[in-house]
């Protein structure tokens, strides 16, 4: 999405960022608007389910949907009561608050009573060439095989997002959970926040998992200036993993044949509290594995080793990774105290 600083004015007509994308705006506002208005400013839409079908909203257009937020609490949040799948190409959903990095106010959850079945998404993007921005999406459904946010589409990006799940203790325990899954290719996410600090992980699960979609996909993305936080309760979680592919964890083929990139990443564990685990690997790869990860500038905490699998053939940082102990193989660390 374009930034500007000021007022930008087209023949004395002040134009906002939004327009840039060419299409319609329409706005959300859980607790002020009616699926019955027009979904303008003033008389907005109240749901995102509602928004999501409606025909006014358009493949390709450029269309845009503004979710409204309101007070220091979750009372605005889009509280969805079935799985959301944003199918339509170019169309954009920006979150409309402070844009706070860490559970931003423009916020998706679940109804309260309302659970995604096991192996379920609560958010997928199936469309290409979409931005999402400024937006915390909590999967609260406490079941197995979950995730908060998918994409299968290609060349999106997300921006300031806050993707956070299992948010459980079923969900912890379970070793298929995460918070981003991305089987698509080439999408960008920028200054996100990915995962949680606040409910513990004791199973093999990861905050991101990476695997390609019938045999294609899952190459070339990019994640630009990200946090990665979590609090493994068990040496055995990761913050990012590869070599699974959907919810029965069956092993992929050639889970990437590209690259990913990590630029000015940071993979904050959690070092304090009851049950705090140190992870054995931050990453964990298969050894078969087709693709190169680039580690630039990156940072992890909470880690004793940065991956499994072959890292010497599959893994390049432009400098040495400071972790939390020493890393065998290819990195030479500087270890901290």
């Amino acid at each position: 999405m374009p930034h500007v600083t000021g007022p930008f004015y087209v023949d004395g007509v002040p134009i906002t960022p939004v327009d840039f994308f060419g299409g319609k705006a329409y706005f959300l506002d859980y607790v002020n608007g009616a699926n019955g208005n027009d979904g303008s400013c003033e008389y907005p839409w109240k749901t995102l389910e509602f928004a999501n079908a409606h025909p006014n909203l358009r493949d390709g257009r450029g269309d845009v949907v503004l979710i409204k937020s309101g007070d220091h609490g979750t009372t605005y949040t889009q509280r969805l009561t079935d799985a959301v799948t944003i199918s339509k190409d170019n169309m954009h959903l920006i979150g409309l608050g402070a844009g706070s990095p860490l559970s931003s106010r423009a916020r998706i959850s679940e109804l309260s009573g309302f659970s995604i079945d096991a192996g379920e998404s609560l958010f997928t993007v199936s469309a290409h060439n979409s931005v999402f921005e400024n937006i915390a999406f909590y999967q609260a459904s406490n079941v197995i095989n979950a995730a908060c946010v998918h994409v299968t589409g290609n060349r999106n990006v997300f921006r300031n997002c806050h993707i956070a799940g299992i948010t459980g203790a079923t969900a912890g325990a379970d070793d298929g959970g995460c918070s981003l899954y991305v089987q698509g290719s080439e999408n960008l996410f920028e200054d996100c926040t990915i995962g949680l600090s606040t409910i513990g992980r004791s199973a093999a699960s990861a905050e991101l998992r990476i695997a390609r979609l019938s045999g294609t996909g899952a190459n070339r993305n990019i994640f630009r200036n990200c946090r990665f936080v979590t609090w493994a309760t068990n040496a055995g979680h990761f913050f990012v993993q590869w070599a699974l592919n959907g919810a029965t964890q069956t092993q992929a083929v050639n889970d990437t044949d590209d690259w990913t990139l990590f630029d000015n990443c940071s993979f904050i564990g959690r070092l304090i509290g009851t049950g705090c685990a140190t992870m054995t690997y931050a990453m964990n790869m298969k050894s078969d594995i087709n693709g190169v990860v680039f580690l630039k500038d990156c940072a992890f905490a909470g880690v004793t080793d940065i991956v499994t699998g072959d890292p010497s053939t599959r893994v390049y940082a432009t400098r040495p990774v400071t972790t939390q102990g020493g890393v065998a193989g290819l990195f030479t660390p500087t270890a901290t105290t």
